[in-house]
């Protein structure tokens, strides 16, 4: 008998996507698995339920939320604690459609059942973990103007409204990154450890969960509307990486500000410039579909 810990964040997992847990919990306990629910009140309480889980008799931690709630229970995951899976019930869910996986309820079920489990590898930003993706310059700046309550209520279309006045409001300075010691100038700059960027849309193709490498993409200066556009393009998947967006294979990402600056990732801001983004040595476990 599989006995999951699923972590539920009640403001992702609500309507139409609390019906899809609803069912996936139904077809779990209709094969034999024990189920332990828990809900999340606040940040940081996904990190400690995975942190308790390992100290139990769970063979599986289950997140039902967003990237967000994710990049949460990522704090607390290392490397002997039970395999982390997923439910996909967020806004984006740039990591379920890097995993492939499906929003039918019986074939999630089969995923958090006979999923295997593969070690991954989380970038850091300043000690703080991520999954997918994460950026600096416009784009995470446009993630900090964005209320938690337009994205609910508007899913990706309130990416979309808010980076328009977040362009208006702070422009789209350059600044310098270093990538493996080698400084660039730019708009914005984006680290993948996955493929995706915005939700289903490849931007870094060789990029791997399971490599220690980081993809950089990097936006060249512009002005606000040339930046936006450019953006806008990555994000609904119109604008792939071509000689006006370099790309480059590294390990090493230093950024030194503007100081203040925030810094986005899995679609949340986790930390302030001055920044350093590398790969962990050491890797977690993450359950993908067989």
């Amino acid at each position: 008998m599989l006995r999951l810990r699923i972590i539920r964040n009640p403001r992702a997992a609500g309507g139409r996507k609390g019906r899809l847990l609803a069912d996936v919990m139904e077809h779990l306990a209709a094969q034999g698995a024990q189920i332990e629910l828990l809900e999340t009140a606040r940040a940081g309480d996904a990190a400690r339920m995975v942190r308790e889980a390992c100290t139990s008799t769970t063979d599986r931690i289950v997140i039902a939320g967003g990237d967000g709630t994710i990049n949460d229970a990522l704090q607390g995951l290392h490397a002997d604690a039970p395999p982390l899976a997923i439910l996909p019930v967020g806004t984006a869910n740039v990591l379920a459609h890097e995993l492939g996986l499906s929003r039918s309820a019986q074939e999630l079920t089969r995923y958090l059942l006979h999923g295997r489990a593969e070690p991954v590898y989380p970038g850091q930003i300043n000690g703080w973990r991520f999954l997918s993706v994460a950026s600096a310059g416009s784009d995470a700046q446009a993630v900090a103007d964005l209320p938690r309550a337009a994205k609910r209520r508007w899913g990706k279309l309130a990416y979309l409204i808010y980076g328009v006045k977040s362009f208006a409001w702070h422009g789209c300075p350059p600044f310098p990154v270093q990538v493996d010691g080698t400084e660039h100038m730019v708009s914005v700059v984006i680290a993948n450890r996955g493929t995706r960027y915005g939700g289903n849309h490849i931007l870094a193709p060789s990029a791997r969960l399971a490599d220690r490498v980081i993809v950089a993409t990097l936006l060249p200066p512009g002005g606000r509307v040339t930046t936006f556009l450019r953006l806008a393009g990555i994000a609904f998947g119109r604008t792939r990486t071509d000689g006006k967006l370099p790309q480059m294979q590294c390990t090493h990402l230093q950024i030194a500000g503007p100081a203040g600056a925030p810094i986005q990732a899995d679609g949340d801001v986790i930390a302030r410039l001055p920044a350093e983004i590398t790969v962990e040595a050491t890797p977690v476990h993450l359950i993908v579909p067989d």
